[in-house]
């Protein structure tokens, strides 16, 4: 079997920004997510000969991000990621410099406590794409 480099998320970590020029890493980021779409349009016209067509509209991405918080470099009040914000986020696939670069607003910030027991506390941010994403290699 011929040796294939496979895609591997070992070393993969998210950094922040307000400028997009200088980026901080993210503390305790335990997995990212990045979706992005196209709504595509349908239309029929006398050059379909009635069929259906389909034309892209502009790009589209929402992601989230499950973290664990760090009482001493808290991504909210010392990074400045709240409900609310603009940003970008570099969001790297591996320990490389394989990485997307996406200028977002933060949706909102799920925050989990468990009272019970004696888990590390941990949050999920969810945001939305607010410009063009950059992908890897571009």
């Amino acid at each position: 079997m011929p040796n294939v480099r496979q895609a591997a998320s070992s070393g993969s970590k998210a950094e922040w920004s307000t400028d997009g020029t200088t980026y901080t890493e993210i503390p305790d980021v335990r997995v990212w997510g990045l979706n992005p779409a196209t709504e595509a349009k349908e239309y029929r016209s006398s050059s379909t000969g009635g069929r259906k067509k389909r034309l892209g509209s502009d790009d589209d991405a929402s992601g989230t991000m499950s973290l664990y918080i760090d009482p001493t470099n808290r991504f909210d009040t010392d990074l400045g990621i709240k409900a609310g914000a603009n940003g970008y986020l570099k969001l790297y696939e591996n320990a490389d410099s394989d990485f997307f670069i996406v200028p977002v607003i933060i949706d909102d910030v799920d925050y989990e406590s468990d009272i019970e027991g004696d888990e590390i506390q941990g949050a999920e941010i969810n945001f939305s794409s607010d410009g063009a994403i950059t992908y890897p290699g571009e």
